[in-house]
């Protein structure tokens, strides 16, 4: 390469990248992500816009709790989480889309039980469509309004909240990321 061409080649880059800055405003040219993520060999799943939004669908709300909530787990694990956004709802009295979906996004405590980050995909709607469907004596859960990962690392703390201050008690586990919870039958 001549000394002309090199020039060149470094003023294109250098302007390119002013454009890159400019174009972007303040924003950072890398994405982002949450502390803990690691890149994924999958596509980035569809993500709520930045908006507010409201669902009004009970089928598409559970299908999006179910999708961010356990994702790629077995059938047994997602008509489970279905099952426990169905028992929340009835013990709160509300429709499930105003329990988990007003707004959508990511789970925020008692405000929103669950999250409802993700779209729904087909499969998750046909198990949401099939558990909304059935009658409360399938529930498999045994009535569980809960449920945790036991892998996270704050699970000592939310299990001795959830037993000391809620007074709820472990159902079952299912798999090795999934454990139910609810209201203690014992008292």
């Amino acid at each position: 390469m001549s000394a002309n061409s090199d020039a060149v080649l470094w003023t294109v880059l250098i302007a390119g990248g002013a454009a890159a800055l400019f174009a972007g405003g303040r924003r950072s040219v890398k994405p982002r992500r949450a502390l803990g993520d690691t890149p994924r060999s999958e596509p980035a799943p569809t993500e709520v816009p930045a908006k507010r939004r409201v669902i009004k669908d009970d089928v598409e709300v559970l299908g999006r709790a179910i999708h961010s909530e356990i994702g790629r787990g077995s059938r047994e694990q997602k008509v489970a989480v279905a099952w426990v956004a169905r028992n929340l709802s009835k013990e709160k009295g509300q429709p499930i889309w105003r329990v988990l979906c007003a707004p959508c996004g990511a789970q925020a405590g008692h405000r929103r039980p669950m999250s409802t980050r993700l779209a729904a995909r087909p499969e998750d709607l046909v198990v949401a469509s099939e558990v909304l469907a059935s009658p409360e004596s399938d529930d498999p859960t045994g009535g569980a309004t809960h449920h945790v990962d036991p892998r996270v690392r704050a699970y000592p703390k939310i299990r001795k909240r959830w037993i000391e201050e809620y007074k709820w008690e472990p159902y079952k586990r299912i798999g090795e990321e999934l454990e139910l919870w609810g209201p203690s039958k014992t008292q």
